[in-house]
């Protein structure tokens, strides 16, 4: 809960907000087929084939570019902010915070426009993105240049250290502290 409550997170936040620009993406080449009209590079190739399969000489392939948000270090930030949102809506049902606990619900509104920006939505929409991040998106996040995606794995990171500590606590909580604690026998 306090990960979730953090600067960090916050911080994560508001430059998610004041500069979406900051949000990368990557460029992808979609090919497509059409007719009479050439609205990108031709592939060559590609397109005497399609032509004489379908034998019709105004078929053409082109590919075009397009900006594709779903990288790695993007599904890293939509996760951190996403989780970062549910916990703080899950504090403020399970103990029931009214009104007198404006900063809180400020918070998970904050987290919410976050979430919410065009890229990080279509990120968090497809199947990846609702998915936890791997190893090799934590790699990616770690090598980028940007602080943003700096701030995002380091928040990831120490979350999965807070969970690690969590079930450690707990496993160790329902040991027995010894054998003789445990009493087998008759009575």
């Amino acid at each position: 809960m306090r990960w979730a409550l953090s600067d960090r997170m916050r911080e994560i936040a508001e430059r998610v907000i004041s500069a979406p620009q900051d949000i990368r993406t990557a460029i992808a080449f979609e090919t497509q087929v059409h007719q009479g009209q050439i609205p990108g590079v031709i592939d060559a190739r590609a397109t005497l084939t399609e032509q004489e399969l379908a034998s019709d000489p105004t078929l053409f392939v082109v590919s075009d570019p397009g900006v594709f948000p779903l990288t790695l270090r993007n599904q890293v930030l939509a996760w951190t902010l996403r989780e970062a949102e549910s916990l703080t809506l899950a504090a403020i049902r399970r103990h029931r915070l009214g009104a007198e606990q404006e900063w809180i619900h400020s918070r998970a509104a904050l987290f919410e426009r976050a979430a919410r920006t065009r890229l990080l939505r279509e990120v968090m929409l497809s199947p990846s993105g609702r998915r936890r991040p791997g190893g090799a998106a934590i790699r990616d996040a770690k090598k980028s240049m940007s602080p943003l995606y700096q701030q995002a794995m380091e928040a990831m990171e120490l979350f999965e250290r807070v969970e690690r500590m969590k079930k450690r606590r707990f496993a160790n909580c329902w040991l027995p502290r010894s054998s003789q604690s445990l009493k087998i026998g008759k009575s």
